[in-house]
């Protein structure tokens, strides 16, 4: 309520249009690539790929913690909470960094930070996970405050909404289908450790 509008005359909101809009709605959101940067295009489908590997991996951490390095409940929540910590703690200090050196390197570095937590967690035990968690906050840090940064600065205001709602459409549609296939993998897979353990 205590907001300020930032579109000029912005139009009413009619409930029973949203529905009868949806088609109309995505037609534009696909239109409207044209009239943005390139980068943005590639800043998309980074979205897309960083988004639906989250979704397919972290399904599989959480098993591979327990059946694999054998971390019991309370040493996963204790592991857990270290990325919570992280991700608190640092959010400031990143959030100033990418105002500082651009938006470029704090992305590809993300990657960087991402990728080496996954080869700790593979070759991990109970006091690498630490590590893990420290590198996968610093790296989803990283990706969240660059990426929003540089779709801000490339995308004009007027199309801001459109290009963030396709975004996280396509995105969202990516992570369900990448998340429903790793579940369907999944479950062989608990069943043999456990059949394994008795």
């Amino acid at each position: 309520m205590r907001l300020s509008e930032t579109i000029k005359n912005p139009e009413k909101i009619a409930r029973r249009d949203i529905l009868r809009s949806y088609p109309n709605s995505l037609k534009e959101c696909v239109g409207i690539w044209s009239r943005v940067p390139r980068s943005m295009y590639f800043l998309f489908l980074a979205q897309v790929v960083w988004m639906s590997s989250l979704a397919m991996i972290r399904p599989y951490i959480s098993v591979y913690a327990k059946y694999v390095l054998g971390l019991n409940e309370v040493q996963w929540a204790i592991v857990l909470t270290v990325l919570f910590v992280v991700l608190i703690v640092l959010a400031l200090p990143i959030g100033k960094m990418v105002d500082k050196y651009g938006r470029k390197v704090p992305l590809l570095l993300s990657n960087v930070m991402l990728v080496l937590s996954m080869v700790l967690l593979v070759y991990g035990d109970y006091a690498r996970l630490f590590l893990v968690m420290i590198f996968e906050g610093v790296g989803m840090l990283l990706m969240m405050t660059g990426y929003g940064s540089l779709r801000a600065d490339l995308v004009p205001q007027e199309l801001r909404g459109k290009i963030i709602g396709f975004c996280n459409f396509v995105s969202y549609v990516f992570m369900a289908i990448a998340a429903g296939a790793v579940s369907l993998s999944l479950t062989p897979h608990i069943q043999d450790f456990i059949f394994c353990e008795v």
